[in-house]
């Protein structure tokens, strides 16, 4: 009850107390999805301690009654808790992301929520900081970039944690994911570098397999126009070729019109010239 007495006097709480139920001079009612702690509280006898009178569950009310009654309205459904971290990681660089874990009270035990875990501060009270314990611990054990790419481990982890820490108290775990992980400027930069490097070595490693190729086909071609020309070597020999020759004349004479001329040549096959005689003048 000491813990009672904290969250009643409360200002911060005042407006969730006495906002949330609709409070009426006969009735407190509690709507779907909610709890209601409902309490005793001397108005005139005010140094004697509020007591604890009882739960309703919403959608439901509690009935008109003589005493002065309040009520401490609790929110039973589940809520994303969202935290977010910047962690320098083993490689001594700071990553920034969020956390968002998914809770609520239970709604069987929220007497024990108002009187020992703070009642509607509960998260804030029990949860926050061990949740940011968790996260802390887990993932600087990894490099930014190991963070990066396992960040479900990291929720596996967490979780068993978080499930451990929670197995005696009166919450209840649904689910919890890590946001996107932002890397510094730099190593934003650094990365984006890296990326169109490694294309431009793509590129470059294949233009280099298309000019080997090429490459490989001019080489085959040559070596077709070599072979090609040892067969014709091989079988144009100086008879046949002046047996060609001969036969073409041949046709040639036979065919009307045609006029032939020869002309002696050298052993290069160029046209035989003899020198000019001078002639002397006549006397």
């Amino acid at each position: 009850m000491k813990l009672l007495k904290s969250v009643l006097a409360a200002p911060a709480l005042a407006a969730t107390i006495l906002a949330s139920p609709i409070a009426s001079a006969n009735s407190i009612q509690v709507g779907a999805g909610f709890v209601g702690y409902i309490y005793y509280k001397p108005l005139i006898a005010t140094w004697l301690s509020s007591e604890y009178s009882g739960i309703v569950k919403g959608p439901g009310n509690w009935s008109w009654s003589p005493f002065h009654y309040e009520a401490i309205i609790i929110d039973t459904r589940p809520r994303t808790y969202n935290e977010p971290f910047q962690i320098l990681a083993r490689d001594q660089l700071n990553i920034s992301f969020e956390v968002h874990a998914i809770l609520r009270p239970n709604a069987d035990k929220i007497r024990e929520v108002v009187e020992e875990f703070g009642g509607v501060e509960w998260y804030r009270r029990v949860v926050q900081a061990p949740l940011r314990t968790f996260v802390q611990k887990t993932v600087e054990t990894y490099t930014s970039h190991e963070a990066n790419d396992n960040r479900s481990k990291i929720e596996e982890t967490v979780t068993q944690y978080l499930q451990e820490y929670i197995k005696d108290k009166p919450f209840l775990f649904d689910s919890l994911t890590v946001g996107n992980i932002q890397f510094p400027a730099a190593v934003t930069h650094a990365v984006e570098l890296k990326v169109a490097n490694q294309q431009l070595l793509e590129k470059k490693k294949t233009d280099m397999q298309i000019a080997q190729q090429e490459a490989e086909i001019r080489v085959i071609e040559a070596d077709g126009i070599r072979r090609s020309q040892e067969i014709i070597n091989k079988t144009l020999s100086p008879i046949y070729v002046q047996h060609e020759l001969v036969k073409s004349l041949s046709d040639l004479a036979k065919s009307s019109g045609n006029v032939i001329y020869f002309i002696p040549t050298d052993e290069n096959g160029m046209p035989r010239v003899n020198p000019v005689k001078e002639i002397s003048p006549i006397k």
